[in-house]
């Protein structure tokens, strides 16, 4: 299993949580989306190029609550 690096266990115990990048996501996207600043995201996950992330890739995103998740469809429906 892949080690976290200090700053991504400080920031996954600070209210961060992880996301798994999607086809067509942007790092800056991802960063509008959650409120958070791209570069916090670079700076949790070690990333340098912004442009390097991968359909796939697990990304800390700190400060941010994980999106409540989607509710169940309604029998019969």
């Amino acid at each position: 299993a892949p080690q976290e690096s200090s700053a991504q266990s400080a920031a996954a115990h600070s209210g961060g949580f992880y996301y798994t990048v999607q086809r067509g996501d942007t790092l800056y996207g991802i960063a509008r989306y959650y409120g958070v600043s791209a570069q916090a995201i670079l700076d949790a996950n070690g990333i340098y190029n912004p442009n390097h992330i991968y359909v796939g890739q697990r990304l800390l995103i700190p400060g941010a609550q994980a999106p409540a998740p989607a509710p169940a469809p309604a029998p019969g429906c």
